[in-house]
């Protein structure tokens, strides 16, 4: 689940398919493992940003999404 590998539509679906695969397979590493506390760590996380948008549109928007599993 490398966000800096993201750089297109297909590798941010196979970014979300590896987050899922790893979800499935129990989440160890997780903080954030019901949907709540995901969206809560998104929406922290989003808020809390302080660099500049990731030109890379895929790219910021998988960063989101991983910072939804790990952001505390």
């Amino acid at each position: 689940m490398d966000v800096e590998r993201v750089s297109n539509r297909d590798d941010f679906l196979s970014f979300l398919s590896a987050m899922r695969a790893d979800l499935s397979e129990g989440a160890e590493n997780w903080e954030n493992i019901d949907l709540p506390a995901f969206l809560e760590a998104m929406a922290a996380w989003a808020q809390d940003w302080q660099g500049p948008f990731n030109e890379n549109a895929w790219q910021h928007a998988a960063a989101l999404i991983r910072a939804g599993a790990f952001y505390e």
